[in-house]
This record gives C-alpha cells, structure tokens and sequence, in this order.
C-alpha cells in the first residue's frame, strides 16, 4: 500500500493534478514543491484517523501486565542470558583496535 502511495505522491501526474486543482480553485497554479506531498500526507493521515480509529479508554497505569507462565519465564530468562553470553564471546574474539573502549 506504502509503495503505491509513494509512487503516487511522486509521480509528475499527481502534481499536474494538484497543479490544476489550484488553478481551478483558487487562481494560483504553482506551490512549493513539497506542497503536494505535505497536503496528500495530511488527507491520507485523516482518512486513515476517520476509517480505523483507535480507541483508548484507560490510561497505561491503569492497564493491567499479561502475566507470563513458569515456562514463559524461564525462556525469557535463557533467552536473556544466551545473548548477553553470545556479546561477550564476540567481543572477545574480536580484534577491534577499539576494543578497549567498547567495554563497559
């Protein structure tokens, strides 16, 4: 969808389109160039906001945490330490002339 957007926003058609629309409407035929990219931007973000809104009724402190298993819990935890074990071999391996300072 982005893609389209951006090939759109971009293409010489568009801004001859917004070139005549600003002649027809209020006598003026040339704008800053990035003009037609700021009001498509604002008209797309608005259609966006009217037809997918996003309800938030509480605030973030009064949401309440998901609660993670004994299992979740103990796969966050070998996840965890498998990286930061995985840093530490890597940066001892390493023959960064820098490497002094990339040590905490």
């Amino acid at each position: 969808m982005w893609e389209h957007f951006f090939k759109l926003r971009s293409s010489e058609q568009f801004k001859t389109k917004w070139r005549v629309f600003l002649k027809e409407n209020i006598g003026c035929c040339e704008a800053c160039p990035i003009f037609f990219q700021f009001v498509t931007d604002y008209i797309i973000e608005r259609l966006i906001k009217q037809n997918y809104p996003v309800h938030l009724n509480t605030s973030p402190s009064e949401m309440e945490a998901a609660s993670l298993t004994y299992e979740e819990v103990n796969a966050l935890r070998y996840t965890a330490g498998y990286v930061i074990r995985s840093l530490q071999k890597k940066i001892e391996r390493s023959a960064n002339p820098l490497l002094e300072e990339l040590v905490l």
